[in-house]
């Protein structure tokens, strides 16, 4: 960020000015009485969202102040890049081509890997860089010690060099946070509600359907060669059903929840969650998809779709709502680890004040001994090291020498498990961090009535528009439209 931007906000206007090629960014009141709240927003949908200064920011809505600093360039330590040898990307030609209702392949044997088969290897190595407002980075030096490539080794795979490697042969993924898997595969005809609930150290291949009422979790993935019906099923990995996913009975817990991806032909009636994808050939109908990366469908029809990047669909039919933009998306996981985070830090404070204390008391007992030893010496007193109160004091020193020891083995502990935490959900944040507007691709046609969301404002659609791209523009908060067919930019019609 390099140019002054004016920031619209709800009681006022702020300008924000980058200084030093964009390392400090200052906010001037323009006009009326701003929020610290609104200008937060305001930083985020122009993309700020590094370094914020929450006390300077807090201070502008003071009347007799009319500039301060709201955010600055930080130095950061950055995980590894990975180059990942197994799997499948799937690309926008890809996608297109899942809208014009082609088949999605079957990933299974995409992420079967065999004992000892490089798994993962690093690009670049885990390093220090200076993270600007804006999000992009500055390289300043490399890590050599700090960190060690096992903090991403999950299940069954071991670490080497710059690599990460199976121990057994099994279906892999890479989570959201950078952590490598592998687990062996449970091969089943069917899955059933007589089966009870599965959760297993395994992923499963069920030949025929998942039959209603099953529940199914697990720490890998799941490929059906059948049907899902009216279940529940939470992953860690992928799900993939060949010939659809179905609450037909209505069954009020039916539910996909997948860190990775899912991939069906059709998805009618049911609640899904997906860390990344979901890519639909046929139809979603009738049903509510929350995305965290992209929804890709021939056909969207009386669905509810929350996607954090994009929505691509050939046709987007009435009674369907889309919730552009990851505000309307909630990440327990993250949640989690933002809590782990905050608790491995208080207890790090909280070792470094018992330290300081051990030290200080290491340093008078020795100062005590010493001034002791020092004042038997002067007294020409012979044979000093069988004296009584000699032997008390050096005895209490080595008790504390001990104590501070144990406190510095355990310090070390609490610093490594607390870099660990900030290491993945800096891989999480960089992996997952938007580099365009969020947008709707519609190839056919959006009906009149669809109603759609972003952070700013919701809209409902007057009139039918087709070959469209409805984009969400951080910056201002608008929804824009652009016509493939003339090429107009409009906004919304509402």
């Amino acid at each position: 960020m390099n140019e002054n931007i004016q920031l619209e906000l709800p009681k006022g206007v702020v300008r924000i000015i980058p200084l030093l090629g964009g390392k400090l960014l200052i906010a001037r009141k323009i006009s009326g009485n701003v929020k610290p709240g609104d200008i937060v927003a305001g930083l985020k949908k122009i993309g700020i969202t590094e370094g914020l200064l929450n006390d300077s920011i807090e201070l502008l809505q003071r009347e007799n102040i009319f500039e301060m600093p709201v955010a600055c360039a930080f130095y950061h330590d950055e995980p590894p890049q990975f180059k990942v040898h197994f799997g499948r990307q799937f690309s926008e030609d890809d996608y297109l081509r899942m809208v014009n209702g082609e088949e999605i392949p079957f990933i299974k044997q995409d992420l079967q890997v065999l004992a000892n088969q490089k798994l993962v290897s690093i690009v670049k190595p885990f390093r220090t860089v200076l993270r600007y407002p804006d999000g992009h980075i500055a390289e300043k030096a490399v890590l050599q010690e700090a960190y060690d490539l096992r903090i991403f080794n999950g299940a069954n795979v071991r670490s080497k060099n710059n690599v990460i490697l199976s121990q057994i042969e099994g279906s892999a993924f890479v989570s959201k946070w950078g952590k490598v898997y592998v687990f062996p595969i449970l091969t089943v005809r069917g899955l059933g509600e007589i089966h009870g609930k599965l959760d297993d150290q395994y992923g499963v291949h069920v030949l025929e359907d998942i039959h209603s009422y099953s529940n199914l979790e697990l720490p890998s993935s799941v490929f059906v060669t059948g049907m899902i019906h009216s279940s529940f099923i939470k992953v860690k990995g992928y799900v993939q059903a060949l010939e659809g996913i179905d609450n037909s009975k209505k069954i009020e817990n039916s539910r996909i929840i997948a860190g990775k991806s899912v991939l069906t032909p059709h998805i009618k009636r049911y609640r899904i969650t997906a860390g990344e994808d979901v890519l639909v050939n046929e139809i979603i109908t009738q049903s509510l998809i929350i995305s965290h990366r992209n929804v890709v469908a021939r056909i969207v029809d009386e669905s509810e779709i929350r996607v954090q990047n994009k929505l691509i669909a050939d046709e987007i039919r009435a009674g369907s709502q889309v919730y552009l933009g990851p505000s309307f998306l909630k990440n327990q996981t993250y949640n989690h680890w933002v809590v782990a985070n905050q608790k491995a830090e208080k207890q790090l404070n909280r070792k470094e004040y018992a330290l300081e204390e051990l030290k200080d008391r290491f340093e008078r007992e020795k100062q005590v001994l010493i001034q002791y030893f020092t004042r038997l010496k002067e007294s020409g007193q012979k044979n000093i090291l069988m004296d009584a109160t000699m032997m008390r004091l050096y005895d209490q020193l080595k008790e504390s020498f001990n104590a501070l020891q144990k406190q510095t083995d355990e310090y070390e502990t609490l610093m490594k498990n607390y870099l660990t935490i900030g290491i993945i959900m800096a891989y999480y944040a960089r992996e997952n961090r938007m580099t365009e507007d969020p947008q709707i691709r519609v190839y056919g046609k959006i009906a009149k009535g669809v109603m759609i969301s972003s952070s700013g404002k919701s809209v409902k659609l007057t009139k039918s528009l087709e070959n469209v791209t409805i984009r969400l523009d951080r910056a201002s908060g608008e929804l824009r439209i652009i016509s493939h067919n003339n090429k107009d930019v409009a906004a919304v019609p509402v």
